[in-house]
């Protein structure tokens, strides 16, 4: 356990539904007993649910509360191919396929160097 600390800042590229940061969060309250949990995104939707934040600050928010942005981490699209191809046909119509092919010429490029992807 981790006694004493007051603040718990979570620090993140792209939130879209919120999950993961919630997840972070919900795992490790139990050890940070007491702490105040906030995060600072660079691209957050303005419909996340952050429940248990008690700041949510984004240099951008995007989309409103009732139609949500096509916005997704990079990081998501490359380790879930799933997700990268519904993102590309709901967002980029006849340029889905030319974009999935990027996507994979990029995880190349990362087994291949120093890159983290």
């Amino acid at each position: 356990m981790l006694l004493g600390l007051r603040d718990i800042i979570v620090v993140d590229d792209v939130v879209s539904s919120g999950k993961t940061a919630s997840v972070l969060r919900k795992i490790n309250e139990p050890w940070i007993p007491g702490a105040r949990w906030h995060i600072t995104i660079w691209v957050a939707q303005r419909s996340v649910r952050l429940r248990g934040f008690t700041t949510k600050q984004a240099s951008l928010w995007v989309g409103s509360n009732e139609t949500r942005a096509p916005i997704n981490s990079l990081s998501t699209l490359l380790q879930l191919p799933d997700v990268a191809k519904s993102f590309s046909q709901r967002n980029l119509g006849n340029q889905a396929d030319d974009f999935l092919l990027l996507l994979e010429e990029l995880k190349e490029s990362c087994k291949s160097s120093i890159l983290v992807c």
